[in-house]
């Protein structure tokens, strides 16, 4: 079995989980994660794929090497979800076979590594295939120390009725709705999008989002009125520390006899 490993930095736990596989760089820009794939699309191999900071279960990689299904792979958590994505998975040379294109159409636009597991995952979904999820779960050493701040696309059912998206496009989560809806999950965004079937809907911020807006004024005012007020005493300090060395030097320099030169 063809294994990969993405990288820019491995994870010393996936060096030490994928002996033997081929580790490709991925750092020279942000779609040659994207060329990796299409590449590896081409050549219909059978392939899995381990991103370099996702450690597969012991035995992981056998089994699924080993197992019938032409699509599998292993969640593991992203953020503040639980996720399959690209970080562990195989994809099958049949699966390959049926959706040659799947890797070669992605836009110029939605090439960029961060963001291409949702629109692969979501046009194969899409086009009716399913992931089989290996359990136990793989382990994540995504090292994320800053806050993230959910972001909603508000989604706008534009069919005529005839068809819907009722596939489930992850376990575990409920049928996209036909109905105009919003959601953070990149996956669904994918699918809906790709469907024709939605468009995402810009006519006006969520009362969430106005509040937020609302907040960050006001933190910029406050932050704002607190700078002139440090610049303030900062001038008020200077002045005082030069009135009292010219009141030193003309001190000294009466008692050596000498008038002040300025």
């Amino acid at each position: 079995m063809n294994v990969l490993v993405p990288y820019t930095t491995i994870h010393p736990d996936t060096y030490a989980a994928t002996a033997g596989a081929r580790r490709v760089y991925v750092g020279s820009d942000d779609e040659a994660y994207w060329r990796m794939l299409r590449d590896t699309w081409w050549q219909r191999r059978s392939t899995i794929i381990v991103e370099h900071d996702v450690v597969p279960p012991p035995g992981g990689l056998v089994g699924m090497a080993a197992c019938p299904c032409d699509w599998c792979a292993f969640a593991y958590h992203c953020g503040d979800i639980w996720t399959t994505a690209l970080g562990c998975t195989k994809f099958g040379s049949a699966l390959m076979a049926r959706n040659p294109d799947v890797v070669s159409r992605v836009a110029p636009g939605q090439r960029g590594w961060n963001g291409l597991d949702g629109v692969v995952i979501g046009e194969l979904h899409r086009r009716g295939e399913r992931e089989h999820v290996h359990i136990p779960w793989a382990v994540h050493h995504h090292d994320d120390t800053t806050t993230r701040r959910i972001t909603m696309t508000k989604l706008k059912y534009v069919g005529d009725g005839s068809r819907y998206l009722h596939e489930d496009y992850f376990a575990g989560i409920p049928p996209i709705p036909p109905t105009d809806w919003e959601t953070d999950n990149e996956t669904a965004i994918a699918v809906c999008l790709e469907s024709g079937l939605y468009v995402e809907d810009t006519s006006g911020d969520t009362k969430a989002e106005k509040a937020q807006a609302k907040a960050d004024v006001k933190d910029a005012a406050t932050d704002a009125k607190n700078a002139v007020k440090e610049a303030s005493d900062a001038e008020s300090v200077a002045a005082a520390e030069a009135d009292k060395a010219a009141i030193e030097r003309e001190a000294a320099e009466a008692a050596l006899g000498h008038y002040p030169t300025y």
